[in-house]
C-alpha cells in the first residue's frame, strides 16, 4: 500500500514538474521589454507631474545635464540646441516616452522596439555621466538589459513577416489567463505602492503619478495577455546571419553583467568608506532617516546600523560572494534568489532617499533599484525550474553551458 508520506512526495514532485514546466514554457526576456515598458509609461506619468514635458522644465533639466555632465563639447552643442527648442522637444520626448512604454508593454514589434528604447536609455546614460545624484548604473541597466532583450528576439522578428512579425512569438508559453490575471494585477498594485514610497523628486502629490501608473499597468498587461491567443505558437527557425544570434546564451550575460555590477560596487563602496563601521553606520543612519518605506523598516535600519560592527562584514562578504557566483554562473539558482533578496531590502531602504545622500540631491528616481531587483526575479525564476529538473549534483551546481 502507498503511505501518506509517498502520496505527499508524489504530490510535491508533480507540483514541482508542472511549475518547472509553466516557467520554463514562458519568454523571459520579452518580459524584460514587458518591465521596461512599465518603466516608460511609469515615467511618463512621473515626469508630467515634475513639469519636465513642458518648455521650461525640459529646457531647464537639459541645461542642468549640461553644466554638470562629463561629456565631449559636441555632446554640449547638442544639449543647448535641445534647450533652445524646447517648445519642439519636449513635446517630443512626451510622445516618444508614452509610446514606447505602450508598444513595449504589448509586445508591438518587440526587438525593433526594445533597441530604440536601449539607444534612449544608452544617450540618458552617457548624458547624466558624473552628474551629481546619479548612480553609474541606474540608465546603464535598463540600455544594457533592453539591448540583450532587443538582440534576443530579433531572430524571430527577422524571419517572420505580416502579422507574425509586429505580434511575435507567445509570451505566456503554458500560463493561462486564469493566473495571468491575478498575478499581473497585484504586480501592479505592489509597484502603486513602491512608487508613493519614493516621492519621485519630492513631489507631495506623487500618490496620484502612483494610482495612474498602476492602472495603466493593469489594463496593458492584461491586452498583452489578451494579445498573446494571437501570437505564434512555435516560431519559424531563423535563417540568415540573425541565426547566430540565437546561439548567444543572452539570459546567462545578463546574470554575469550584474554578477559584475556587485563585484565593482563593492570595491566602490570600499573606496568610499561604507564598509567600515564608521561608514556603514552612517550610511544605513541616513537610510533610516530619509527612506519612503514604513515606519518598521526604518525601525529594522536603526537596528542594523546600531550593530554595525556585525551586519557590516556580513553584508561585505554576502555582497561579493553573490558577485562571486553570478559572474562564475554557480549555484545560479540560489545565487539569484540570494541577490534578488539583497536588492529589494536595499530597494524598500532606498525609495525616496536620493543616490548623493551627502550632496543632498532631491534626485529619487525609484526605478534606480527597482528595475533591476524586478528584472533579477526572472531569471531566479527560470533557474529554480531548471534546478528542479537537473538530477546530477553537477549539473545542479554548474547549471547549463556559458
Amino acid at each position: 500500500m502507498t503511505t501518506n508520506a509517498e502520496k505527499d512526495q508524489t504530490r510535491s514532485m508533480r507540483v514541482g514538474r508542472a511549475f518547472s514546466e509553466t516557467v520554463l514554457s514562458m519568454r523571459w526576456l520579452s518580459l524584460v521589454v514587458v518591465y521596461v515598458g512599465m518603466l516608460m509609461v511609469n515615467q511618463f506619468f512621473a515626469q508630467l507631474s515634475l513639469g519636465r514635458f513642458s518648455e521650461d522644465g525640459f529646457s531647464d533639466y537639459v541645461l542642468n545635464l549640461e553644466a554638470n555632465a562629463n561629456v565631449d563639447r559636441f555632446s554640449r552643442s547638442i544639449m543647448s540646441f535641445l534647450a533652445d527648442n524646447a517648445a519642439v522637444f519636449a513635446p517630443l520626448l512626451a510622445v516618444f516616452v508614452a509610446v514606447a512604454g505602450i508598444m513595449c508593454m504589448l509586445l508591438l514589434a518587440r526587438p525593433a522596439v526594445a533597441l530604440v528604447v536601449s539607444a534612449f536609455f544608452w544617450i540618458l546614460w552617457y548624458a547624466s555621466s558624473a552628474t551629481s545624484g546619479i548612480w553609474t548604473f541606474e540608465y546603464l541597466f535598463p540600455a544594457a538589459f533592453t539591448l540583450i532583450a532587443g538582440l534576443a528576439t530579433l531572430p524571430q522578428f527577422a524571419s517572420a513577416d505580416g502579422r507574425d512579425r509586429w505580434l511575435g512569438a507567445r509570451l505566456l508559453g503554458s500560463l493561462p489567463m486564469t493566473i495571468w490575471i491575478p498575478v499581473t494585477a497585484v504586480i501592479s498594485v505592489l509597484l502603486g505602492w513602491f512608487f508613493s514610497m519614493a516621492e519621485s523628486g519630492g513631489t507631495d502629490d506623487y500618490v496620484i503619478v502612483s494610482v495612474v501608473s498602476a492602472v495603466a499597468f493593469i489594463v496593458l498587461l492584461f491586452a498583452t495577455g489578451a494579445l498573446d491567443v494571437q501570437r505564434q505558437a512555435d516560431t519559424r527557425v531563423p535563417a540568415g546571419w540573425t541565426a547566430r544570434l540565437t546561439k548567444v546564451p543572452w539570459e546567462a550575460l545578463m546574470i554575469v553583467c550584474t554578477g559584475a555590477m556587485m563585484t565593482i560596487q563593492v570595491f566602490a563602496d570600499v573606496e568610499v568608506g561604507w564598509f567600515d563601521a564608521s561608514g556603514y553606520e552612517s550610511l544605513v543612519s541616513s537610510y533610516a532617516t530619509n527612506t519612503g518605506a514604513p515606519g518598521w523598516w526604518s525601525s529594522f535600519l536603526n537596528f542594523v546600523a546600531d550593530n554595525a560592527e556585525i551586519f557590516m562584514p556580513l553584508q561585505a562578504v554576502a555582497e561579493f560572494a553573490c558577485g562571486f557566483f553570478l559572474v562564475t554562473l554557480i549555484v545560479r539558482s540560489l545565487a539569484l534568489f540570494a541577490t534578488f533578496v539583497f536588492f529589494f531590502t536595499l530597494m524598500f531602504s532606498e525609495f525616496g532617499v536620493s543616490a548623493n545622500i551627502k550632496a543632498g540631491s532631491d534626485n529619487t528616481w525609484e526605478w534606480e533599484m527597482l528595475f533591476i531587483t524586478g528584472v533579477l526575479l526572472m531569471p531566479a525564476l527560470t533557474h529554480l525550474a531548471r534546478a528542479l529538473q537537473q538530477t546530477t549534483r553537477k549539473d545542479l551546481v554548474l547549471g547549463d553551458r556559458f
